[in-house]
């Protein structure tokens, strides 16, 4: 996932305006989804387009949109309502802030040509009429610093809500969508990576016995483990009880004593109620890890060969870790 929102804003807006096409909601959610790399087959469906110079119509656009934006990737059902809803938001607030710019800019341009040719026919008044011109020149630049402000405020909105739709609400990690947008930037950059799915066990008893925000707070404490323990690697929330780690550049010996590290030190600690100090019992996970490089057949595969893997580890005792 980029980390430049400002910059992807920028060109979204430059597209649109290159190509001809209205900033609506729609267009401006297509376009930024380009861009931001967030959905790569969007990106290059949108470049086989335009790439060689040809514009984007209207039609390309809506057609693009219905094939890609409409119908939500498996397992982003939950997250991505709320993503769409936010940006079609901010959508709208930054193309009123640019037609409110661009509308000043405009009537400024009239206004000093409507001078100039004063200053043409009536050259008696010149002093007159240059007064007139920079007291129109100083509203405009307010206006425009005043749109421009609001812009920024904008800009900040919409980097705050990409970033809550890539954060599960539980743990403060990345959620399923950002780690699937981050393996589709490993595929596409051809970047070697281990996956770990980590799975909570027994977990159902602890919600059963203690109750979900009892539940909710274990969680985060393995989040948070596997976090310390993984840095600087990618660690989410896969779904339920289950974590996803994705290591880059990292072979599977180096992968699993990481993974190790952070179960050890999950097994080891003692979990208590925040109330009554009462404890709740040890706490561990199981793990299946596998390498992932470009000959697979997209992450959907890794993902069940490391769940083939954490499924043998429960199977064979819990709380351990198989790597192949």
């Amino acid at each position: 996932m980029s980390e430049r929102p400002h910059e992807i804003a920028e060109e979204t807006i430059a597209f649109l305006r290159h190509h001809l096409l209205d900033p609506t909601p729609q267009n401006y959610t297509l376009c930024f989804a380009a861009h931001s790399g967030a959905h790569p087959a969007l990106h290059k469906a949108l470049a086989a387009i335009s790439d060689d110079g040809i514009r984007v119509t209207q039609k390309d656009a809506d057609e693009l949109f219905a094939q890609f934006l409409t119908a939500l990737p498996p397992g982003l059902t939950n997250d991505e309502p709320d993503f769409a809803r936010a940006l079609r938001h901010q959508a709208l607030k930054i193309t009123d802030a640019v037609n409110d710019a661009a509308v000043v800019a405009g009537a400024f341009n009239l206004e000093l040509s409507s001078d100039y040719d004063r200053l043409k026919t009536d050259p008696a008044n010149v002093a007159t009429i240059l007064a007139t011109m920079l007291d129109r020149s100083r509203k405009a630049e307010n206006e425009l610093a005043a749109a421009m402000a609001e812009l920024q405020t904008l800009r900040t909105e919409l980097e705050a809500a990409r970033e809550d739709s890539n954060r599960d609400a539980v743990t403060n990690l990345h959620n399923r969508r950002a780690l699937l947008a981050h393996l589709a930037e490993l595929a596409e950059a051809k970047r070697d990576h281990v996956l770990a799915i980590c799975d909570v066990d027994h977990f159902k008893s602890v919600n059963d016995t203690y109750g979900h925000v009892v539940g909710d707070r274990v969680l985060k404490s393995i989040g948070n483990a596997l976090s310390t323990a993984c840095a600087p690697h990618v660690v989410g929330r896969w779904g339920g009880e289950e974590f996803l780690v994705i290591l880059s550049d990292t072979e599977l010996s180096d992968a699993k004593r990481i993974i190790e590290e952070a179960r050890e030190h999950v097994a080891g600690t003692r979990y208590k109620l925040r109330a009554t100090d009462e404890p709740i019992g040890t706490i561990t996970f199981s793990a299946g890890l596998v390498c992932v490089n470009d000959t697979d057949n997209g992450a959907q595969e890794a993902i069940i060969r490391a769940d083939e893997l954490l499924y043998r580890a429960k199977s064979e005792g819990r709380n351990r870790s198989i790597a192949a």
